[in-house]
């Protein structure tokens, strides 16, 4: 396991395989990004369980339900735990990631418009001055939700039946598969925002949590 935020050795290794995004998974002088669980799969030689994804059209569905639920969830988040690491050991903070919910939305019409390859980077694009305290991203979140939805009513029929590819900086990858990583990614981030809630003695609201999220390759971990 290598940590480049703290050994530079580990940070030049990535370096030397030309690749500047995460999350990779390297053996000798090959590798592979770890964004898809298939190309994990095929690089290690485990054989995965068939997975049938969500119709395209399901997944919109649930992933602005996901971000709806997240807005709710951002007004119970601790305020006096905003501007600090979520769980002990992680970057950034508990602001950042409700933050980035809504963002990887933003990434994915950035990519999916073609106009910008780099969706981590987007979704990373944090307020001049901080993430907000409060309702922290109520109107961005309505904004990308605004987004997501005005695409697909502009979808034609092969984009709306997950035809297609999009350019990534790991790679293109199935607009299916797209859509779908980025909808159970908003999932997963809502789930840990929910536990920080719940660690701090709150309550998550968050009653359609189990439907909204079924069918979804979710982690099992929360944290991981």
């Amino acid at each position: 396991m290598a940590d480049i935020r703290r050994d530079p050795a580990d940070l030049a290794a990535l370096h030397a395989f030309g690749v500047r995004n995460l999350p990779v998974l390297a053996r000798g002088s090959e590798f592979v990004f770890g964004q898809q669980l298939a190309d994990v799969a095929r690089f290690v030689g485990v054989t995965l369980e068939v997975h049938v994804p969500l119709a395209p059209e399901v997944l919109m569905q649930r992933w602005t339900a996901i971000l709806r639920s997240t807005q709710r969830l951002c007004d119970l988040l601790p305020l006096q735990a905003i501007g600090e690491p979520p769980i002990e050991g992680r970057p950034g903070t508990l602001g950042e990631l409700a933050w980035h919910v809504f963002g990887i939305g933003d990434g994915f019409i950035e990519c999916v418009e073609g106009r910008e390859i780099d969706w981590v980077g987007v979704s990373m694009r944090f307020p001049a001055g901080g993430v907000p305290e409060g309702r922290i991203a109520r109107e961005y979140c309505d904004g990308v939700i605004g987004r997501l939805e005005g695409w697909w009513a502009d979808a034609g029929p092969a984009k709306r039946s997950g035809a297609g590819e999009v350019a990534t900086p790991q790679g293109h990858v199935g607009l299916h598969a797209f859509l779908e990583r980025q909808t159970w990614h908003s999932g997963q981030h809502a789930r840990q925002l929910a536990d920080v809630i719940e660690r701090h003695g709150g309550k998550a609201d968050w009653p359609a949590r189990d439907r909204e999220l079924q069918g979804l390759p979710m982690p099992v971990a929360v944290w991981g």
